[in-house]
């Protein structure tokens, strides 16, 4: 992976008082460090013996300030968040423990086809990857940011109890009495006492062959699945932790359950079903082969009697009988389109699967013919568009956050119109929002004058891949791909009309300003500018070669997210020889931007705000490294800036630095 490293400064200069007789000024320099996806932990595998990871000099991370410790930031703070991916489930009596984002929500599921959110935690310090519930807590893992213990005694009011870090990317985890075992990746098997849950310390660690993905543990034994290996370590003895035996197989393997003298391992795309009797002479004794290889995701496996639930990411969630464990057999498929199975969990007769997106719940009334009876749907933050008191998030859908109390925002509305999940970009213009579907439907219309029940009134294929869409008047302006840019006449939006076309380019961004719409092109697709103000003949005035990814327009400057060469500043005040005034580089790509007031606001992996007070003069004043995992996309207002973070869901950040007082003193003074 290309790494791009940097230490940067940033530089605040502000005026904390002003009267008529002095100003006093006060200067501050803050450095923050970083590296690659975020901080990653410098202590590297040796061949010596591995010694217990440390964060702050000590094993526990006060979880009294999230903000500061798990997020590197400055001048930014959380508000409020909602939503995130679901890689978790588990299911303890009359509820459903599921990750969502870094976050972990309980779900009442007395009636299954009716799931109620019962309680939330706080952000949690990383996207939720495991959950196990033991007696009143909930253990989760968080990848890189290692294990959260959780007081769930009351699930509608669940409580973070404290945050460990781990030296590795905490997979999967299992209790055993007083201890927790985590498969923590490349750091191996970590062992830690959790008999005060508020007080965790690690008391023994085992190094794996290679990357430790799931363990599970049994009497004296903890069963590791290691990347193409099953490792069996004795752990009678938590801080001495050996090797008894071990397994290779030919694929790596993600998940392993073990009952009685039978291991069952699932990898890529096979079930092997293990005779672990004698852990010296482990041999393999059956295996079932899918017809679909899981090379994007992790699997999981739940075995309850002798059935084994597998899920295989877009291979759906697997039904297997394991009767006869030397000829296991497929005995049943759930994989509706789209469907993204991380995780499963099996309760009487139902199955929860976590899919990333969603958290479905199926009947085994019939194995054979699983059938889908509930879901529960997070809110999953891609593009974004924040109008009044309401944000429009496309993610698994079309969600409709209330923000009027923006540390608790609300999902109050929902709208799934689309064949399938591939949705570019919202824009929302009195009652309607208008979304682009990339090339599964070019551009819909959905009325949102009532937020609660959003209706489809009117779409139109436009023919293109469909990537952003700005609209003005009566038309919206579609970046439609290597079909350029498209112009729909919306006055009508049960029934939208092309009116126009310019064609002769890619187009993957647009934003319009006045009589001009300025399209982004995307890598070495430059940015193009159109006077449109007859929308029936579109002409193109001017371009700039640059790699335009994103644009908006404010004040006679065009802001450009620009790749790997971060922000770029464009006079337009005269869009026929548009002049470029300045640059601000960011340490990643560059690919999104908004600008509101005198700040522009750069999605590079993570957030950047930006003074562009003087658009010649740019400086960053302000940073935030978001935990989605994948790159963001941007909306902002006077007040706050909402980041679409993916995994992470919708976050309301606020600029926390200090007030900027603008004095402008005239050219010449006067003597009386």
């Amino acid at each position: 992976m290309f790494v791009k490293q940097r230490i940067r400064l940033f530089v605040f200069f502000f005026a904390s008082l002003i009267s008529l007789t002095s100003l006093t000024s006060t200067f501050a320099i803050v450095g923050t460090a970083y590296s690659g996806e975020g901080l990653e932990p410098t202590l590297e595998p040796t061949d010596e013996a591995i010694v217990p990871w440390q964060m702050n000099g000590a094993h526990l991370v006060s979880t009294n300030d999230l903000n500061s410790i798990f997020s590197e930031a400055s001048n930014v703070e959380l508000v409020g968040r909602i939503g995130g991916t679901t890689k978790a489930v588990t299911v303890r009596g009359n509820y459903a423990y599921v990750g969502e984002g870094p976050g972990l929500t309980i779900l009442d599921i007395t009636d299954p086809a009716t799931l109620t959110v019962m309680g939330r935690t706080s952000t949690l310090p990383g996207i939720v990857v495991d959950v196990v519930v033991a007696g009143d807590y909930a253990y989760v893992t968080t990848g890189k940011t290692g294990l959260t213990i959780i007081d769930v005694a009351n699930p509608a009011s669940p409580i973070v109890v404290s945050s460990t870090d781990t030296p590795g990317y905490a997979y999967n985890i299992d209790i055993d009495g007083n201890n927790a075992y985590i498969a923590d990746g490349d750091y191996h098997l970590r062992i830690m006492d959790v008999q005060d849950p508020a007080a965790p310390v690690e008391v023994g660690n085992f190094r794996t062959n290679s990357t430790a993905y799931d363990v599970d543990v049994v009497g004296d034994y903890a069963y590791v699945a290691v990347n193409g290996i099953l490792q069996v370590v004795n752990v009678y003895d938590p801080a001495n932790p050996f090797e008894a035996g071990h397994f290779s197989i030919s694929y790596a393997d993600d998940a392993v359950v073990v009952r009685g003298d039978y291991a069952y391992l699932q990898g890529s795309d096979e079930l092997h079903i293990l005779d672990i009797s004698d852990p010296t002479g482990i041999k393999i004794i059956g295996t079932y082969s899918f017809d679909y290889f899981n090379g994007d995701s992790l699997s999981s496996l739940e075995l309850v009697g002798d059935v084994a639930y597998v899920t295989l990411g877009y291979g759906g969630l697997r039904i297997v009988d394991v009767s006869n464990p030397t000829t296991p057999f497929e005995n049943g498929l759930f994989d509706p389109l789209g469907l993204n199975a991380a995780d499963v969990a099996v309760a009487g007769n139902y199955i929860y699967v976590a899919a990333n997106e969603n958290m479905h719940v199926i009947s085994t009334y019939s194995p054979a013919d699983p059938t889908e009876i509930g879901i529960y749907r997070p809110v999953t933050a891609g593009a974004l568009s924040v109008e009044g008191n309401y944000a429009y998030v496309l993610g698994n859908g079309l969600h409709i956050i209330d923000i009027s109390k923006p540390i608790d925002p609300a999902a109050i509305g929902y709208h799934y119109p689309f064949p399938y999940y591939a949705y570019y970009d919202v824009a929302v213009a009195g009652q309607y929002a208008y979304i682009v579907c990339g090339s599964y439907g070019g551009l819909r219309i959905i009325s949102v004058a009532d937020p609660t029940t959003p209706t489809e009134t009117g779409s139109i294929d436009t023919q293109g891949y469909a990537h952003d869409v700005a609209v003005a008047g009566k038309y919206a302006y579609v970046a439609d791909g290597g079909r350029g840019l498209r112009i729909i006449d919306v006055s009508n939006p049960s029934q939208p009309v092309e009116v126009g076309a310019y064609g002769s380019l890619t187009a993957q961004a647009v934003a319009i300003a006045g009589n001009y719409a300025y399209v982004a092109g995307g890598f070495g697709g430059d940015l193009h500018i159109i006077n449109v103000a007859n929308p029936a003949n579109p002409v193109e005035v001017s371009s700039l070669r640059m790699d335009a990814m994103a644009v908006a327009v404010a004040n006679n400057y065009a802001y450009i997210a620009a790749d790997a060469d971060g922000l770029r500043i464009i006079d337009v005040s005269n869009p026929a020889k548009p002049t470029e005034v300045s640059f601000h580089e960011t340490p990643w790509y560059a690919l999104d931007v908004a600008v509101s007031g005198d700040f522009a606001y750069v999605a590079d992996k993570d957030l950047h705000i930006i003074d562009v007070f003087k658009p010649t003069e740019p400086s960053e004043i302000g940073f935030y490294e978001t935990i989605g995992e994948s790159f963001i996309r941007l909306a902002a207002n006077e007040n706050y800036i909402f980041v679409g973070d993916g995994a992470g869901g919708l976050l309301i950040l606020q600029y926390t630095g200090p007030a900027y007082y603008r004095i402008f003193l005239p050219s010449t003074l006067k003597k009386k």
